[in-house]
């Protein structure tokens, strides 16, 4: 009985760890709120500490790898929109090209992703549930 109970904690695990991270919808609040807290420097230092604690979880939760990527893909259109209002040049880690290979090189390293092309898919798609929620 104590083999069938240490299994099923053991299956049920990464079940817990996934239930309790933030939505897409939480993920694009949090940034959006800490942006208007805290400034864009900050947004990004909390993104890559996002991407740093998600590679050292237990099997590189993946969950946790997008949404950080869909921090990451908020704090882009974040700063974008700033930065065409106010015609400074945007910030090197969040421009499209450079946020993107960022992106990617996470997805590869979590193991979501196996090429380019499946990351561009996951982006896609987690850039639509973005977009819903800046509006």
């Amino acid at each position: 009985m104590y083999k069938f109970t240490c299994v099923l904690l053991l299956l049920l695990f990464p079940l817990m760890a996934w239930s309790k991270s933030p939505s897409v919808q939480e993920s694009c609040k949090q940034i959006m709120a800490l942006a208007s807290e805290e400034g864009i420097l900050h947004v990004i230092e909390h993104i890559k500490k996002c991407y740093a604690d998600s590679n050292t979880v237990i099997a590189n939760n993946k969950q946790k790898t997008l949404t950080c990527a869909a921090k990451h893909i908020t704090a882009i259109h974040l700063d974008s929109g700033v930065t065409s209002i106010l015609g400074y040049p945007p910030t090197p880690y969040l421009s499209n090209e450079e946020g993107s290979i960022k992106i990617h090189h996470q997805l590869l390293q979590s193991g979501i992703s196996g090429n380019e092309a499946e990351s561009v898919e996951i982006m896609s798609k987690l850039n639509k549930q973005v977009k819903a929620c800046l509006r």
